[in-house]
């Protein structure tokens, strides 16, 4: 059919799902396509105003396309800042979407008394605090009070660093997503009273805590991301939270903090669970494992980082599917794991070895952590007789998170049969040519990924290594331990196309690598799935 005779409301459907750029070039094309895109363009669109702007009045005046998000950067003088508001709100009356970045706290008091009319119709609202780009400060009062009756969507963002010496008080009642991330100064502090419609909470706090800023209702609250980086957070609050999906904590210290998730007897719906303590070398902090399945029973991703694990007996998890073990210890010899569902598990070398996983019929994917430990020892002792007790296991990731142990030369010599593999991924290693050599034999192999490797080729003439079964590559910056061969040791059986460039003296391979179409923005947001290799 063609696209002209479609009906306008089609068009306009199809229209939504387009890029700004994709819809600024087919406005373009005709009169009915220029109609069609213009709304989509008004509000994927905005409006970027710079300091100078404020000298340039008329071109605000005469702009043309009604966007309705307007970005506002690096206004140092209040007078300038007025002016261009005042422009932008008689000739964009209609602002879905504001940014004042680099805007000083008494700056923005001002600006919200000014404009508050205007302002109050936003649905989003990001504001990146700065005390740092001029001395010259308007006073106002010590604290103040903020409305927002639309307000669904805030980010803030501080820089300050000791003159924000203000309480903000902001009433949204319809806000739904907040992200703030904290500054360096304990004594401004921006509060919520009203917290009854918040599903999403994204904060990074470096002086502050959580019961300092949301002081409200929080029992509707479904997302939490909280990165907080000083030592013994509270994270008291979370038990309040019953209606909790998605919880992702990183802790600067976690000694006498990690009880509150055992005491979340009521959040029963929670799925995704991520938990890292950045500092877990003076004292890790325990998590009773049992009593984390036993609250969270819809629970499917589980990581944890830098905690030491507290086991009695044999614990069951009937909805797990991803399990995420990194840096974590247990003072029991041997782990029994009754995971009927689980599909992916991430684990140490050290750690696996304690694990008894049974029921686990769904058990596909193994990313497993070398630490210092040597390739073959650990394939040998662990990954062999681990993968014979497992035979579902289609695909084996190895990789070292210990970034000086890539240095680690392995020169060994491999036998192993065909343990059903097939998709292998080898990160930051060093390999024998020996091993290639063992699994170019086996069949099952169709897919093979190298990232940041090197290959020890050794010396003698049978170092070349054909792997017919492999039909599918991906290198990326692997290099070769001989500085003296040129050639890539490795044959594959599908079609590939090789690349090498020189950097420090040393040749890396890579192959050809599709471009992702994507507009690379950011969405703070957005629930990310745990990655099992970081």
């Amino acid at each position: 059919m063609d696209i002209n005779l479609l009906p306008t409301e089609v068009l306009q459907e199809i229209m939504s799902y387009l890029g700004l750029e994709t819809l600024k070039k087919a406005s373009l094309v005709c009169h009915r396509w220029f109609r069609a895109s213009e709304k989509f363009i008004h509000r994927k669109g905005q409006l970027m105003i710079i300091e100078s702007a404020a000298n340039h009045l008329n071109v605000i005046r005469n702009f043309v396309r009604d966007y309705q998000t307007i970005c506002i950067l690096q206004m140092k003088e209040w007078s300038n800042l007025q002016a261009v508001i005042t422009e932008c709100s008689q000739r964009l009356p209609t602002v879905r979407k504001l940014y004042l970045v680099g805007c000083l706290q008494d700056y923005l008091y001002r600006f919200y008394n000014t404009f508050r009319n205007w302002v109050d119709q936003c649905e989003s609202f990001q504001v990146s605090l700065d005390d740092r780009s001029t001395e010259h400060f308007i006073i106002g009062p010590e604290d103040f009070n903020m409305t927002f009756t639309n307000l669904k969507t805030l980010i803030w963002a501080e820089c300050l660093y000791g003159q924000g010496q203000k309480t903000m008080i902001l009433n949204a009642p319809n806000l739904e997503n907040v992200y703030i991330n904290d500054s360096l100064d304990a004594s401004a502090v921006l509060r919520f009273p009203i917290c009854d419609n918040i599903k999403f909470i994204r904060c990074v706090f470096y002086t502050k805590h959580f019961d300092d800023t949301f002081v409200g209702n929080v029992s509707n609250v479904e997302n939490v991301i909280v990165d907080a980086i000083y030592r013994n957070c509270d994270i008291s609050y979370l038990v309040k939270m019953h209606k909790l999906r998605y919880l992702r904590l990183k802790l600067g210290s976690a000694s006498n903090t990690l009880h509150d998730i055992e005491a979340m007897h009521q959040c029963n719906c929670l799925r995704i669970l991520s938990i890292t303590v950045q500092d877990s070398s003076s004292e890790k902090g325990s998590l009773n494992l049992e009593k984390v399945f036993k609250n969270f029973i819809k629970l499917e991703t589980l990581d944890l980082q830098g905690i030491e694990l507290k086991v009695n007996d044999s614990i069951q998890a009937k909805q797990l599917q991803f399990l995420k073990l990194r840096d974590v210890t247990c003072s029991k010899s041997a782990v029994s794991l009754h995971l009927p569902r689980l599909k992916v598990l991430t684990v140490s070398v050290s750690f696996l070895s304690k694990l008894q996983l049974n029921e686990c019929d769904y058990f596909e994917e193994l990313y497993l952590d070398l630490l210092s430990y040597s390739l073959k020892q650990s394939f040998q002792n662990t990954v062999i007789p681990f993968f014979l007790s497992h035979k579902n296991l289609k695909k084996l990731a190895i990789f070292r998170s210990i970034y000086d142990a890539n240095r680690i030369e392995d020169d060994a010599l491999y036998d192993c049969r065909d343990l059903g593999v097939e998709h292998m991924e080898l990160y930051h290693l060093d390999i024998s040519i020996d091993f290639f050599r063992m699994i170019s034999q086996w069949t099952s192999l169709k897919r093979l990924t190298m990232v940041a490797c090197s290959i020890n080729c050794k010396t003698g003439p049978n170092n070349n290594v054909f792997l017919p079964y492999v039909q599918e590559i991906t290198l990326d910056c692997v290099k070769l331990r001989d500085a003296a061969k040129k050639k890539f040791p490795l044959k594959f059986g599908g079609v590939y196309k090789l690349q090498s460039s020189s950097i420090a003296s040393s040749l890396l391979y890579s192959t050809k690598r599709q471009q992702l179409d994507h507009d690379g923005r950011y969405n703070p947001f957005a629930c990310d799935e745990i990655d099992p290799l970081h």
